[in-house]
């Protein structure tokens, strides 16, 4: 039995890393410390329980810490996700967004509006990520980012303009979460406008491979894994090519980074693919050229530990 490799360990680190840039989110709710009773009654809480902590956060949020406020933000995300109740949830969306209205601290609304911008898409998810950068409490990656998170979750009359203006953003932040939401949520559904304006955006935001021509990180080579099968994914989806043509096409480009070409050789996905699938044709070639550029840098350890997993891939 293979061991798993490396690659996919680090995988795991960047994605829980990416989700951690911004909890709360909708998969993992935050588990908080507890600081104060309200937030250690959010543990478990029925729908009286929650309606009277709403009461009691109106009535003392203001006079809160900094950092007691946060929880606070941080509690009432939480939950949202504890109740089913459709009223209850939307009166912790209205709560969030007034205290993030009312609040003056830029470090507290920022965490009310990542509290917020995690719940599902409602009438004030736009709204209060507008506000919350206008009033610069997110920053230009937190915005964009956020967006990206967002996206899949709204209405399609609305979605078209969120993807817009994270095309025009040139957000290298949001593209990675772009990416992973495209490898992950296959039951999305995009319109043909929508699709074309995230495989623009993918296209001319092409994840770079920093230091010198023989330098290679782990994380690079992931974000390019991610960046090409969710240009896969949707060139598929257009009809256009399939997803492995696509890959293919991109990899053997002369002008495609080999540094590419290794992250790929040694990515969880060469690694998915059947041996004989692995070991012949337009993938045993582009590990081929993996291993030549590999070779060619003996005194670079981060390559010739790639090399020894594409050995190891191809057994």
């Amino acid at each position: 039995m293979k061991k798993a490799p490396i690659f996919a360990v680090i995988l795991i680190l960047l994605m829980i890393g990416i989700g951690a840039y911004s909890l709360p989110n909708r998969d993992t709710n935050p588990q908080a410390m507890p600081t104060q009773p309200i937030e250690s009654r959010a543990r478990a809480l029925s729908e009286p329980e929650i309606q009277s902590m709403l009461f009691e956060i109106d009535k003392s949020f203001s006079g809160g810490t900094l950092e007691h406020r946060k929880q606070l933000a941080r509690t009432l995300n939480e939950a949202y996700f504890k109740t089913k109740s459709v009223d209850l949830r939307r009166k912790i969306s209205n709560t969030l967004t007034r205290l993030l209205k009312s609040e003056a601290d830029t470090s507290v609304a920022r965490a009310i509006a990542m509290s917020h911008s995690r719940l599902y898409f409602d009438d004030n998810t736009l709204a209060n990520l507008k506000d919350a950068y206008e009033r610069k409490v997110l920053s230009f990656d937190d915005y964009y980012g956020e967006l990206a998170h967002v996206f899949p979750g709204a209405p399609p009359e609305v979605r078209e303009g969120i993807i817009r203006d994270i095309a025009a953003s040139h957000n290298r932040y949001a593209v990675d979460i772009v990416a992973s939401n495209i490898n992950g949520d296959n039951k999305m559904v995009l319109s043909e406008y929508e699709t074309t304006e995230l495989q623009k955006f993918l296209r001319t935001n092409e994840p770079i491979f920093s230091g010198t021509a023989d330098a290679y990180g782990q994380f690079e080579a992931i974000r390019y894994e991610q960046w090409i099968l969710a240009g896969a994914n949707l060139a598929k989806s257009t009809g256009s090519t399939s997803a492995e043509q696509f890959m293919v096409d991109k990899l053997l480009d002369s002008k495609t980074d080999p540094r590419a070409l290794v992250a790929i050789a040694t990515s969880p996905f060469m690694n998915s693919l059947p041996p004989e699938q692995r070991n012949s044709g337009s993938w045993a070639l582009i590990q081929s050229k993996a291993q030549d550029f590999i070779n060619k840098n003996p005194a670079n350890p981060s390559l010739q530990l790639a090399g020894q997993q594409i050995v190891l891939n191809s057994k």
